[in-house]
């Protein structure tokens, strides 16, 4: 572990701290790195532009742009949300993602963490979705009243609905029962490191891969 948190701060010092600050041509490289260690401790979580102002001290109009660099090399991942004929009970912000949660958690926390916590897991769900499908077949869901699922995989017609939890016990079925019903979709997944398969719908993360044959 020590030589990868030394390879990735290498990576932060040289790649992103450097190399995208001099294509970038940001000036306020404090501010710039603040912005990077916020948006590490929010991965997984709703993006408001006007927060990440106000911590950063950055304008909005900086921001969007700083975000569209990270996102344009591979950084971060701007998740979209799923919609349908249903747009009007949508939520519209996307949601931050890092690609990978070596460097999500030494910008946040300095150091990998021991013990695996939720955004952390949630975010590694993401990059493995990403990795064995793609980019674009990547969405959220969530509606103005809160019903929320993590993952809605779409591709060739079809839709997967994945909540990530860290045991299967945590999962709880209301918002895909939700969706299935307004969608007229009846498969879904949940996936957890912790706890006992107890169905089909229930996979472990190093299951994902399978799931290629369900999809598409």
């Amino acid at each position: 572990l020590n030589l990868k948190e030394k390879y990735l701060n290498q990576l932060i010092d040289t790649y992103i701290k450097k190399d995208i600050r001099d294509l970038a041509s940001i000036k306020d490289i404090y501010k710039f790195n603040k912005l990077l260690e916020v948006l590490s401790s929010q991965s997984g979580n709703i993006l408001n532009i006007y927060e990440l102002s106000n911590l950063t001290q950055l304008s909005k109009q900086t921001v969007e742009k700083y975000l569209f660099i990270l996102e344009n090399t591979y950084i971060i991942k701007l998740l979209r949300p799923f919609s349908s004929n249903l747009r009007n009970e949508l939520f519209k912000s996307p949601k931050i993602f890092f690609y990978d949660t070596g460097l999500m958690q030494i910008l946040w926390l300095k150091s990998f963490q021991k013990e695996i916590i939720g955004n952390v897991f949630e975010t590694a769900i993401f990059s493995e979705l990403v990795k064995n499908f793609s980019k674009d077949s990547v969405f959220y869901w969530r509606t103005t009243d809160k019903k929320e699922i993590d993952f809605i995989l779409k591709e060739k017609g079809k839709i997967l609905p994945i909540e990530a939890k860290l045991n299967f016990e945590q999962f709880r079925p209301v918002s895909i029962k939700y969706f299935n019903e307004r969608y007229k979709n009846n498969d879904y997944r949940v996936i957890s490191l912790y706890g006992e398969v107890k169905d089909k719908f229930s996979i472990y993360p190093w299951q994902i891969r399978s799931e290629q044959r369900n999809i598409k």
